[in-house]
């Protein structure tokens, strides 16, 4: 019995191990955006600005689930800040990103 909970555990363990990405979800992504409009909270400023700057820095190197990622980011960003009245800053967004997010690795190739 010990044996199969020890080997239950190894293998979820071992398929969590596979993303590296803190909010997997779109909702999860929903809920942390939400909270960081609500509360203009510097910490999570600072958290979002480090998410996205890895985000960069992935899709920089054509990381086509980084470029996926940095997309829905921004997309619910967007939606957001424009439903909570805030002003957009796109100053964590160079060119090169984002013309990796408008046209897509492959006509960037």
């Amino acid at each position: 019995m010990k044996g199969i909970l020890i080997l239950c555990l190894l293998i979820l363990g071992l398929t969590n191990c596979g993303n590296d990405y803190k909010y997997n979800s779109k909702n999860e992504k929903k809920e942390f955006l939400t909270k960081l409009m609500k509360t203009d909270d510097k910490n999570l400023q600072e958290e979002y600005d480090k998410i996205i700057a890895d985000l960069k820095t992935k899709a920089d190197k054509y990381d086509d689930k980084a470029i996926d990622e940095l997309k829905e980011w921004e997309n619910l960003y967007f939606e957001l800040s424009e439903r909570y009245h805030k002003k957009i800053n796109v100053d964590n967004l160079d060119a090169g990103v984002i013309d990796l997010l408008k046209n897509g690795r492959s006509e960037s190739n």
